[in-house]
């Protein structure tokens, strides 16, 4: 019989899928000479198949997914640093004369749940709270 699937297993798997897919910014543009940042987008549902050219010869179809799923977009290279944090986005900082990546913020999305899955539930996570530092609050 197969083990399930535990949170700390989709976790990992997500986290590694994330890294796979900066790893293949990072070496895409590994030619430029100064900073820039990479802007990964959050999204908790599928919002379709990313940009192509027709020339990559890639044919894409419909595909009915769940609803809950995790969705990353990256948008890169940026040459400056936006000026306003997102809810629901990370952002990093690479250097290639350096050689190094560095987060410089990760903001959860402001999605209220019912039911509480993490570690952290009811905690403030003091990186975030650090991180949200200077977001603009919109009331509705």
């Amino acid at each position: 019989m197969a083990k399930p699937v535990q949170i700390g297993d989709v976790r990992r798997m997500a986290s590694d899928d994330l890294y796979a897919m900066l790893e293949k910014v990072v070496d895409a543009f590994q030619n430029l000479s100064k900073p820039y940042w990479i802007l990964v987008i959050i999204k908790n549902k599928y919002q379709g198949p990313a940009a192509q050219s027709v020339s990559d010869g890639i044919e894409t179809t419909e595909v009915r997914l769940p609803n809950k799923m995790i969705h990353n977009r990256i948008v890169a290279p940026l040459l400056s640093r936006p000026l306003v944090k997102q809810l629901g986005t990370m952002l990093w900082r690479v250097d290639n004369r350096t050689g190094e990546m560095e987060l410089e913020y990760a903001l959860p999305m402001d999605v209220p749940t019912l039911v509480e899955d993490s570690d952290n539930a009811g905690t403030v996570v003091e990186k975030v709270a650090q991180d949200a530092r200077g977001v603009p609050l919109i009331w509705s």
